[in-house]
């Protein structure tokens, strides 16, 4: 369920459609930017954060809660976002 109000989210606010998810971080996708965005929310009002891609010794990578995650790490992690069950397809 909370897949989805990202994505309400995103095509609300920010245009910016989400192509990748990553499992076991729901507030994170990659956008057809093909930047990595994480998703603050705090009393009603909701924001992106661009996270950079860092450098550790020759490994590219990201951060999560302070943890350091390789691309290659990463890429098992990765599931398109036409995979989950989009919105249209329930009815209310």
């Amino acid at each position: 369920m909370l897949i989805f109000g990202l994505e309400i989210l995103i095509f609300s606010y920010f245009m910016l459609t989400p192509t990748w998810y990553l499992k076991g971080f729901p507030n994170y996708f990659i956008g057809e930017d093909k930047q990595l965005y994480r998703v603050i929310r705090s009393e009603g009002t909701d924001s992106l954060q661009l996270k950079k891609l860092c450098m550790q010794r020759y490994t590219k990578g990201y951060y999560f809660s302070g943890k350091f995650y390789s691309l290659v790490k990463l890429r098992p992690l990765l599931y398109r976002a036409s995979e989950t069950p989009s919105l249209h397809s329930f009815e209310e």
